[in-house]
């Protein structure tokens, strides 16, 4: 993946995103975004979901408490949610996938146009179902 930056990294929390990937399908992902926290086995996959959809909301993404989220499976959650333009950023959607893996939860965004993100969901829900990062 190019133009992937680390943007915090400490022993509880690891990000990196990358943005303007030209896709093979006439579409264009904005952003991708993954994110590495230490897991905490009391939080439930709904919690993290909740405090996922607050966190976008404060970093930008208005209407991001409105995701719709799949139900509940033992180690993986997924949601998907449209945010409306505003202040001359345009309308995207977002597809957030989250995994319980090795220790840690993986958090994955997916951010895209409204046009693209429906060409893009099918390919982009097989990225995250077969998403691995390896331990260092």
């Amino acid at each position: 993946m190019r133009n992937v930056e680390m943007f915090e990294d400490n022993p509880t929390f690891a990000a990196a995103q990358g943005g303007g990937f030209e896709v093979t399908c006439n579409a264009s992902l904005r952003r991708a975004m993954l994110m590495v926290f230490q897991n905490d086995d009391t939080k439930s996959l709904g919690d993290y979901a909740r405090e996922m959809a607050v966190a976008l909301e404060k970093n930008g993404y208005v209407g991001a408490r409105d995701t719709v989220w799949t139900e509940p499976a033992p180690q993986v959650r997924r949601g998907t949610v449209r945010v409306p333009a505003l202040d001359a950023q345009p309308a995207v959607e977002l597809m957030i996938e989250m995994h319980r893996f090795r220790g840690v939860l993986l958090a994955l965004v997916f951010e895209a146009l409204p046009a693209d993100f429906a060409r893009l969901e099918l390919t982009l829900r097989a990225s995250a179902e077969t998403l691995r990062v390896s331990p260092p």
